[in-house]
């Protein structure tokens, strides 16, 4: 469903270079997960780049896939 995307394990600590925002339309934070060292990591990168971003959460796959599509669609 989402093959363009690049997805980035909380557990994957520090090793993720927050640089591949540089390619992003849009930046989503699973804020369930993420920890502040990391938000602080890409949000850096993000405002840099003027990546669009916004927040997701909670357990229910189906709201967070229609969040996902308002806020990118709805906002074009």
């Amino acid at each position: 469903m989402f093959s363009n995307w690049t997805f980035v394990n909380p557990e994957a600590g520090g090793s993720t270079d927050a640089s591949i925002v540089e390619k992003a339309d849009h930046a989503f934070f699973f804020t369930d997960t993420i920890s502040h060292s990391r938000y602080y990591q890409f949000m850096k990168a993000i405002r840099e780049k003027k990546v669009d971003f916004a927040y997701i959460h909670g357990v229910n796959i189906e709201k967070n896939i229609r969040d996902i599509y308002h806020e990118i669609f709805d906002s074009e």
